[in-house]
């Protein structure tokens, strides 16, 4: 059930179910060391969604490839989006959806620098009197999965990492090159430390080793792929169940503004 693949009528019929929902991923392109694609949020996220979407009806979009990333300017390959521009742009497509018919929609977020200005852009959604509502999942962020990665004894969550390449190494591959990975653990390159403030480009100076490869990436293997891939999948179809059957949050988002506004 791929949007861009789907007839006018088809489209129109599904969306008329009281059970519809539609799903927006939203990736990003950057560096993901020497090893993995620019394109390694964008390739996950889409195919979790699809994944899904074989065994629990939904509607997939296309996947937002254009994000916020200003971080990895520094490094080829970056395609960084004003933070100004998204917001609108993000506003707008909901919206067309909405218009289309749909009234659940998830955001389903596969690039960890997304997560400050999507916070930001669902918090403003929900000042917005709209009809419908967006419902926003981190694919790769839950007590399931970290639970996950202790059990396998992998390292903690990074860059480019042994989780991100054994996901990889599943699903795509041939896109994994992994005679470049860094051989042996990269750690963070600390220029400073004010922790516990932040000042906004730690990244971008704390973690220029290897392109931006951190962690282990060189004990990934595709068996540990397969397990994170498959938990990733069955936490989105239970969401997806949970959305279908959902009849709370949009009259609680009405009453919000009702009581908002005196």
């Amino acid at each position: 059930m791929e949007w861009e693949e789907m007839t006018t009528l088809e489209l129109k019929k599904y969306a008329k179910k009281e059970s519809a929902v539609a799903i927006v991923p939203v990736g990003c392109l950057e560096a993901h060391g020497p090893h993995l694609p620019l394109g390694t949020d964008v390739l996950l996220v889409e195919k979790i969604a699809l994944l899904a979407a074989e065994r629990e009806e939904v509607v997939v979009l296309p996947t937002l490839s254009y994000t916020w990333t200003s971080v990895h300017t520094g490094h080829s390959g970056a395609i960084d989006m004003k933070a100004e521009v998204l917001l609108a742009f993000w506003e707008n497509i909901f919206d067309e959806i909405a218009r289309n018919g749909f009234k659940k929609i998830i955001l389903l977020n596969g690039h960890g620098g997304n997560k400050g200005i999507l916070w930001v852009f669902i918090r403003e959604f929900a000042l917005k009197n709209k009809d419908y509502t967006i419902y926003y999942h981190n694919y790769f962020s839950s007590k399931e999965v970290d639970n996950l990665i202790t059990k396998l004894r992998m390292d903690s969550m990074e860059h480019a990492d042994e989780v991100e390449t054994s996901s990889m190494l599943y699903l795509y591959p041939e896109l994994c090159h992994m005679d470049r990975a860094p051989k042996t653990r990269v750690d963070k390159i600390k220029d400073f430390d004010v922790e516990p403030a932040i000042v906004g480009f730690e990244w971008a100076t704390n973690w220029t080793k290897w392109h931006n490869a951190t962690g282990a990436p060189y004990k990934a293997t595709a068996e540990k792929g397969e397990k994170l891939v498959e938990l990733y999948v069955k936490i989105l179809i239970g969401l997806i169940k949970k959305v279908k059957a959902d009849n709370r949050v949009l009259d609680r988002k009405k009453k919000f503004h009702r009581d908002a506004s005196g």
